[in-house]
């Protein structure tokens, strides 16, 4: 009889209730291993036409969840862990070849982190391999492969502290804006704005992103996107949780700078409270409705599905008063209270 999704996650959660640890990761894997195995389970749940990414199943009381992946050519990822839960990998399909490293330097809101290759083992169909929290790793696939990954628990989000301004003091060129606040999309890009406690911005009124100011110090709220728009994290007043399968993703804060970094140490989000009257940002964000994520880069400007706008311009807003920054398909920028 065929392994079912049903069998296969009730013993997931029968073996992690009884031996939450590495002892009953190990037993986890035998089962990843069972289910890669099964022809049928394979040809259900990983289908051939089927997504590079998708939840099969989320456990409500242990938080692990099982994912599966079908690529359809080539793929490669950077040396990564899994922030601070732990991971499977289970060939189904193809041929993976593994990399494990060593950690030289840990990463922070700076710079990158340094890591070792220790060893290459390939993961042939029917193989599972444990990685436990810490462990740096990074897969490479030359082909078609479909393979089974559980996560661990989904971790509680994880309080930054708020960010206050790098300087108080104006620069003349901040000076010369009189009663305006500059927000800095990228590095070029210069939205004037009336000064607020309350900064959003929407696309085609669907809020963003949003910066709520007071007694001088900034909370961060948005949804982060993949570069396909697959949700990555949320972001609530300074608390990060990453998406389901998502906890190679890592948010820092220097007091000033809110960040958040992928496993290939890729930037994410930059929110950096420059001055009381400048704020600097890029980043990619999550509308459910979007094919492409909003993304904010410092090479070009704002980017949307089928539009965008420049980095290097000026567009003064700060005479239609205080409220939500709306981006319209056709170009058009404007308040929205």
């Amino acid at each position: 009889m065929a392994y079912t999704l049903e069998q296969f996650s009730a013993d997931c959660h029968r073996v992690l209730t009884a031996e939450p640890g590495p002892e009953g990761r190990k037993e986890v894997c035998a089962l990843v291993q069972k289910a890669c195995a099964d022809p049928e389970f394979v040809r259900q749940y990983l289908p051939e036409n089927g997504p590079e990414r998708k939840i099969l199943y989320e456990d409500p009381e242990l938080g692990f969840c099982i994912l599966g992946h079908v690529y359809h050519g080539a793929k490669e990822s950077q040396p990564h862990d899994h922030g601070p839960t732990w991971a499977i990998y289970g060939q189904a399909v193809g041929e993976t070849i593994m990399t494990d490293y060593e950690r030289v330097a840990p990463a922070s809101s700076e710079q990158p982190g340094q890591a070792r290759p220790l060893r290459d083992y390939k993961l042939t169909p029917g193989d599972a391999y444990v990685y436990n929290e810490g462990d740096l790793h990074s897969p490479r696939r030359d082909g078609p492969t479909q393979l089974i990954r559980i996560e661990g628990r989904v971790p509680k989000p994880k309080p930054l502290s708020l960010l206050v301004p790098a300087t108080n003091t104006l620069d003349e060129s901040e000076r010369a804006l009189g009663d305006s606040v500059s927000l800095l999309l990228g590095d070029n890009l210069r939205v004037l704005v009336a000064p607020s406690k309350h900064y959003a911005f929407s696309f085609r009124g669907r809020r963003f992103l949003v910066l709520d100011v007071h007694d001088g110090k900034m909370a961060v709220s948005c949804r982060l996107g993949d570069e396909k728009n697959r949700p990555i994290a949320s972001i609530v007043r300074n608390h990060f949780k990453p998406a389901p399968g998502r906890y190679q993703y890592h948010a820092h804060s220097d007091g000033h700078t809110f960040l958040v970094r992928g496993a290939n140490d890729e930037e994410v989000l930059s929110i950096r409270y420059a001055s009381p009257a400048k704020i600097r940002i890029t980043g990619r964000f999550h509308l459910p409705w979007l094919s492409e994520p909003i993304a904010i880069t410092s090479a070009e400007g704002i980017r949307w599905p089928g539009g965008g706008l420049a980095a290097d311009m000026t567009v003064s807003l700060a005479q239609q008063g205080q409220g939500t920054v709306d981006f319209e398909p056709s170009g058009l920028i404007q308040i929205l209270r």
